[in-house]
């Protein structure tokens, strides 16, 4: 009967063990299944012009990198999702009787009832920043990602909109919502103030045996916008080249080489009153100022010199459109240039227009700076929210590659 039962046994464990075997090949093939299906979304989004979306570190770093000690005590009213060594979370019971629930100390309404909770007292007056990371402490203790001893975390992108959280804090808008952005202007920057060369230049004056300028024949250069080119242009005086009108021609005495002589021009721009004198092999530039401008498409500084930063060339009183997004989502706002200074630059809103017997939104546009416009990019993140490398960065750094440059296009100092 022993033989029996140790028979009975054995067989019912090898039953077991194949059941086992079964499950976990089963299991295996559904995985390997499942994976396959990611790797063929993966190649369809690659070969289609996609771009496959990034793992976000920044709330890991922003926990690795905070300088919260662990034995500190947290002030009244602190986050409840942060404890430490020597007390618990704070939870409070509900304010429904009825529910009477432990819900965190700092929710609005309760998650059972969805009864509204009393306001609770901020830890300290409003407006009090103690990182100095421009968000108040009362809000950074409401938000669990962010932290009010932590001043890398304004700088983070917690929906991915491309606008800081410091930013969408200051707009006004959701900082968890990407479909709540703030003004397509708050995404400039200015690099520098320019001069920038007339698209004319004065190539040669030839007088054809004559001593009358208006018999003369001159050569010049006009900048093709659609071409990226320049194009040599034979004209007279009186004549008028791509907007501009030859008034007068004349010689002068060379101050580089003596006995030479070199021809000059003087050109009036359509629409404006002033004229310049071009010579002979010589650049010209406008009077007025340009402003270089950055416009940020992506915050993630790895990206810079892949199309992450447009360049933009203008002047006040120009109009710059800007635009995010793709079709059918796209974003576009219309500016006008209202003042240029080289700490700053003003831009008016004109599209959308503002509402009847409303102000229309003016933007100051604050100077570049490397270490600070960026989101902060998991571990790239220094302890001061600084990042590796950025300290002292020269714009030119992020120069030609990944740059557009508005049209004149090699005219760009």
């Amino acid at each position: 009967m022993r033989r029996h039962v140790e028979k009975l046994t054995l067989g019912l464990a090898l039953v077991a063990l194949l059941v086992s075997i079964g499950l976990l090949m089963r299991s295996l093939g559904a995985s390997r299944k499942t994976a396959a299906e990611r790797e063929d979304e993966a190649r369809l989004a690659i070969s289609s012009g996609g771009a496959i979306q990034p793992l976000d570190a920044g709330l890991t770093a922003g926990n690795v990198y905070d300088t919260t000690p662990l034995n500190t005590l947290p002030a009244e009213g602190a986050s409840p999702l942060r404890s430490n060594l020597f007390l618990p979370p704070d939870y409070i019971l509900c304010y429904n009787e009825t529910c009477n629930k432990l819900i965190p100390y700092l929710a609005d309404n309760c998650p059972f009832c969805k009864t509204e909770q009393p306001p609770k007292r901020d830890s300290g007056p409003s407006g009090s920043d103690r990182d100095g990371d421009g968000i108040p402490n009362h809000i950074e203790q409401r938000l669990a990602f962010l932290n009010p001893d932590n001043p890398a975390d304004a700088r983070m992108d917690t929906d991915q909109d491309g606008f800081l959280n410091v930013e969408e804090f200051k707009a006004g808008t959701d900082m968890q919502d990407p479909n709540s952005t703030p003004p397509l202007g708050m995404l400039l920057r200015l690099d520098r103030l320019v001069e920038r060369p007339l698209s004319i230049k004065l190539r040669r004056v030839s007088r054809n045996n004559s001593d009358d300028p208006t018999r003369w024949q001159i050569t010049v250069q006009t900048y093709d916008t659609a071409r990226r080119t320049w194009r040599n242009r034979l004209t007279n005086v009186g004549k008028t080249v791509d907007g501009f009108t030859i008034r007068s021609a004349a010689f002068i005495d060379d101050p580089e080489r003596a006995g030479r002589q070199l021809g000059t021009v003087e050109v009036l721009i359509e629409g404006e009153t002033e004229p310049y004198t071009l010579t002979e092999g010589k650049d010209t530039n406008e009077r007025t100022p340009y402003a270089r401008l950055y416009f940020f498409v992506s915050r993630n500084p790895q990206y810079a010199r892949m199309g992450g930063i447009r360049m933009l060339m203008h002047k006040a009183g120009d109009t710059l459109t800007l635009s995010r997004g793709r079709p059918p989502r796209v974003t576009s706002e219309t500016y006008r240039v209202e003042t240029l200074t080289p700490t700053g630059v003003t831009v008016v809103r004109t599209e959308p227009a503002p509402a009847a017997g409303a102000e229309p939104l003016r933007i100051e546009v604050p100077v570049f700076n490397a270490r600070t416009d960026f989101a902060v990019q998991g571990m790239s993140m220094g302890m001061d929210g600084a990042m590796p490398g950025m300290p002292g960065m020269d714009p030119a750094m992020m120069g030609d590659p990944g740059m557009m440059p508005a049209a004149p296009g090699g005219m760009v100092p």
